[in-house]
């Protein structure tokens, strides 16, 4: 197993939970989101310039609409949001409170540019989902926990999912030509090791790069076999996800989050050059 120590601070502002980074291809800067925290952020590595915006509630999740335009999942609905003139239009709005610990989590578009984007109970129940937003909000997969990372293929055939609290990564059948998912399987449990598994990414071997959250570490493995086949040494107790990007998308990108945390480095923004890539963000589709 590879283990990788040569990992870098390229932000040092620090995020309650650091979450949901995606690259910007245009404008060669990473953006992510302070779930907590309630910001969003625009982070060019070549010129350290750093931007940041207020949200109005806690926010799960950003993607890509445009260059200057993302969509995000905050607790009070799906919006996008204009980082230029700071505007914001409503996709969706939450209208359900039935379940006032339920709010959205991580989120990803398919190349369809469907938001699949799930839910998380704080309470830690057995009640939030996985949906598919394309201008209305579909429930897939229910009776989750935390819903987190997402993932795809590159051929498009397989999702992998996961479910934090379950320990498991899961995976299912994804039809392109429909968007949708079927035949839910779990790929691969984790051993005891590892305590929570956090968002990941897919690298251009079909491998699978997960953030281990209270474990100081990124691990890489193989969804086909379970095998773990490396290992990034972070220097803070909570990484929460991972990205690639970089001009030649081989730098991956790893927020993370204070909790109790007692390093000097913790809630900063992380990267590492490997000799995998990843690919660019799909972009929602209105």
């Amino acid at each position: 197993m590879k283990i990788y120590d040569n990992i870098s601070v390229c932000n040092t502002f620090v995020t309650t939970l650091g979450e949901s980074p995606y690259w910007n291809p245009e404008t060669k800067s990473l953006v992510y989101v302070d779930m907590l925290g309630k910001k969003l952020f625009d982070f060019t590595p070549s010129t350290k310039e750093f931007k940041t915006w207020d949200m109005p509630d806690i926010i799960g999740c950003a993607n890509p609409l445009n260059d200057t335009t993302c969509v995000i999942g905050i607790a009070s609905g799906i919006y996008a949001f204009d980082m230029v003139n700071e505007t914001y239009q409503e996709l969706w709005k939450r209208e359900d409170y039935t379940l006032p610990s339920v709010r959205f989590n991580d989120g990803k578009c398919d190349s369809k540019g469907n938001l699949w984007i799930g839910t998380t109970d704080v309470e830690r129940n057995k009640v939030s989902s996985l949906y598919k937003f394309d201008n209305e909000l579909k429930k897939y997969v229910s009776e989750l926990i935390v819903s987190n990372g997402l993932a795809w293929t590159q051929d498009e055939k397989t999702m992998y999912h996961i479910d934090t609290w379950t320990q498991s990564i899961f995976a299912y059948d994804y039809d392109i030509t429909t968007a949708t998912i079927s035949n839910q399987r779990i790929a691969f449990t984790l051993d005891s090791q590892f305590t929570k598994p956090d968002g990941m990414t897919i690298d251009n071997e079909g491998m699978l790069w997960i953030a281990m959250f209270g474990n100081s570490c990124v691990c890489r493995f193989n969804p086909n076999t379970g095998e773990q086949l490396a290992k990034i040494n972070v220097p803070v107790k909570y990484p929460t996800t991972c990205v690639f990007g970089g001009d030649n998308m081989d730098i991956l990108y790893i927020p993370s989050a204070t909790g109790d945390d007692t390093s000097p480095m913790a809630g900063n923004l992380f990267s590492i050059q490997l000799p995998y890539h990843g690919t660019y963000p799909n972009k929602f589709k209105q």
